[in-house]
């Protein structure tokens, strides 16, 4: 029997869209991945907000902006960074932006900012969050918002840090000079995996605000819904059964991100982190290079390298008689002699 409604001609009204907030951490190498993945919910009708910064929303509007003008329900909503609470310069707000010696003033942002976003929450009520590792301790749970974390790391590293919190097999080791050299395995992995000291996270090396706030972190994640890894299950199936019991509640495997882009999306690509006027120069480069010819060397923009470190690479990609595209933040004060006559892509 028909209802009064559609017998009166009228239709009934459409459900209300499912609307998602995306939270990522302040640095490039995150904030990429995750609208990234807020482009795929919109692709499949979710209505998507990212949530950032006003200097680190620049790195996604390109990509945002023309998914919009596709039609794909997806948006930026900026907040204030706390950089006067934080004690940075006004529009340095990303790890890749700060010195070194900075970096523990963007670590401690995250806290500040968490009344900001729990206003936006309370404004917007969206239906679900999805947020960075270091942006889980939020008023969802008050709220009744489901949150997934997201990680933009493979499970293996995620295993091993894991592994190490934990355990705290490298706390064991004597602290006389030259430890940090001498090799320990870290427990509880499917694979024997040794490291030394120096080859651990800053954040486990030494006592900054990651180390003294990752187990209320970790207990905020484990709160959460569940995670979503841009990884994908085959590469890594291992750890990500391990992780899936251990460490999250559910799981879900779902990059890598960046090939979501279809052949037909080579601009939207390279927009991707608000595009660079070296993108037009390193494709034209690559396309003088053979096939599958080139090693492309990134570490992300979290990771910094002691200039040693950075000409022990230099040298050894040298040595490797290959072409290769490496970016890097400043080059000239530790190239080795004879490296300026070369082609840097930067």
């Amino acid at each position: 029997m028909a209802t009064p409604a559609a017998q009166e001609g009228t239709t009934p009204a459409a459900a209300a869209p499912f609307r998602v907030f995306f939270i990522p951490f302040f640095v490039p190498s995150h904030i990429i991945p995750t609208v990234d993945l807020a482009r795929q919910f919109a692709a499949r009708g979710v209505h998507s907000t990212v949530l950032l910064t006003p200097a680190n929303a620049a790195l996604a509007r390109p990509t945002v902006d023309r998914a919009a003008r596709s039609g794909l329900p997806i948006r930026v909503l900026t907040y204030p960074f706390p950089a006067a609470e934080a004690g940075l310069p006004e529009g340095q707000e990303s790890l890749a932006t700060v010195s070194p010696s900075d970096e523990e003033k963007v670590y401690h942002a995250t806290s500040l900012v968490r009344a900001a976003h729990e206003r936006i929450l309370r404004e917007h009520r969206p239906d679900a969050v999805v947020a960075d590792f270091w942006m889980t301790d939020m008023a969802t749970d008050q709220l009744r918002i489901p949150r997934v974390t997201f990680h933009c790391l493979g499970v293996f590293s995620l295993s091993v840090m894991g592994a190490l919190t934990n355990s705290r097999a490298h706390e064991q080791l004597a602290t006389a000079d030259g430890d940090d050299g001498k090799p320990f395995v870290v427990p509880g992995l499917p694979d024997p995996v040794e490291m030394v000291k120096s080859e651990l996270p800053v954040f486990l090396r030494r006592g900054d605000y990651l180390a003294g706030n990752i187990d209320r972190l970790r207990k905020a994640q484990l709160e959460g819904f569940g995670d979503a890894f841009n990884s994908f299950y085959e590469m890594e199936p291992g750890y990500a059964d391990l992780y899936g019991r251990g460490y999250c509640r559910r799981a879900w495997f779902v990059g890598p991100l960046s090939l979501c882009y279809g052949e037909d999306e080579e601009a939207a690509l390279a927009e991707r982190g608000g595009g660079n006027t070296s993108s037009d120069r390193c494709v034209g480069w690559l396309d003088t290079q053979p096939r599958a010819s080139v090693v492309f060397v990134c570490f992300g923009s979290w990771t910094r390298f002691s200039r040693e470190q950075l000409r022990e690479i230099a040298l050894g990609l040298e040595s490797s008689g290959r072409p290769f595209l490496w970016p890097v933040r400043e080059e000239e004060e530790w190239l080795p002699e004879g490296f300026e006559e070369e082609e840097w892509l930067p």
